[in-house]
């Protein structure tokens, strides 16, 4: 997988091509798959706050045991600031589907 500063600097490079400034969504959704997050969150190198200092519009999960951690990650992050970023959550099931919707809060469930 992409290092936090590789992540970083594509995020970087698609705001300079886009023309926006420093402080405005980037009009584009990160995807994360969370048994993948399961590893690099716990490494020294985590991708997650990473990308979400770059403002993307979205940040979307799916296929781990606890997405919820990392739902609950991103909601920590957008409460230091302004910007709040649109979660998406891959549910497998209706059991998913409601503990996505009712205990985190996910603003758009992917049903599959």
């Amino acid at each position: 997988s992409d290092s936090s500063q590789k992540l970083r600097d594509d995020l970087r490079s698609i705001r300079a091509t886009l023309g926006l400034p420093p402080g405005v969504p980037i009009p584009a959704g990160i995807g994360f798959l969370g048994w993948v997050l399961d590893r690099t969150e716990t490494s020294e190198d985590p991708r997650l706050p990473s990308v979400l200092q770059e403002m993307p519009k979205a940040i979307m999960f799916a296929f781990g045991d606890d997405l919820g951690k990392y739902v609950a990650q991103v909601r920590s992050f957008d409460a230091q600031r302004e910007h709040k970023t649109i979660v998406f959550l891959t549910v497998n099931s209706l059991e998913e589907a409601l503990r996505a919707t009712n205990e985190w809060k996910v603003d758009v469930l992917v049903v599959q």
